[in-house]
C-alpha cells in the first residue's frame, strides 16, 4: 500500500526491483505519471495486480504521457458509492448493538437526516453518544443526539457538495 503522493521514481524502484506484485495505491491521481507506468508496466508483466484508488475513474483523469493514458482508459474502474440509508442505518444498529445499547428506531433516522454519509461518521456518532449518555446518566434519544450535534456543530455534516465518501 502506497500513498499517490508517494509514488515517484524513486520509491517505485525497490517495489519494481523486489517484485512486489500486489500493490494498492491511494490517491493514485497524485502519483508522478512515469512512476505510476513503470509500476503498471511491472506489475502487468509479472501478472500481478495493481489496484489504484481515486475521486475519478483513472479514465478521466488528464494524463501527459500516452501509454499510461490508454492503459487507465482500458482498466477496470469500480465506484463505492455512500452507504444508502438502509445499510448505514443498519451499521447504526450494529454500532450501538456491540456497546450493548438498545435505541429507538426514531433515534436512527433522525441521525441518518443529520449525519455524514460515512461508516466512520457512524462509528464516531455512536460512541460519542454511549459516551454522552454514561457522562450526563440519560438515555441515548433524539434530544440527546440534538444536543449533542449542536455542539459538535457541523461536524457530522457532509462539507456542501461533498458526498461524505471518504
Amino acid at each position: 500500500m502506497i500513498n499517490g503522493a508517494d509514488v515517484n521514481e524513486e520509491a517505485v524502484a525497490p517495489l519494481i526491483r523486489g517484485r512486489c506484485h500486489r500493490i494498492a495505491v491511494d490517491d493514485g491521481d497524485r502519483a508522478s505519471e512515469r512512476a505510476l507506468l513503470h509500476l503498471h508496466n511491472s506489475c502487468l508483466e509479472s501478472r500481478g495486480s495493481l489496484l489504484i484508488a481515486a475521486r475519478q475513474p483513472p479514465g478521466l483523469w488528464t494524463v501527459a504521457l500516452q501509454d499510461l493514458g490508454s492503459r487507465l482508459r482500458a482498466a477496470l474502474a469500480i465506484a463505492i458509492d455512500p452507504p444508502d440509508d438502509q445499510l448505514l442505518g443498519a451499521v447504526l444498529v450494529k454500532h450501538f448493538a456491540d456497546r450493548q445499547l438498545r435505541v429507538a428506531p426514531e433515534l436512527v433516522s433522525y441521525l441518518l437526516r443529520q449525519m455524514e454519509r460515512s461508516f466512520a461518521a457512524a462509528a464516531e456518532i455512536t460512541a460519542l453518544l454511549d459516551h454522552a449518555s454514561l457522562r450526563d446518566g440519560r438515555a441515548i434519544t433524539v434530544p440527546l443526539a440534538r444536543k449533542l450535534l449542536t455542539e459538535r456543530g457541523r461536524h457530522f455534516f457532509p462539507p456542501a457538495g461533498d458526498s461524505g465518501v471518504k
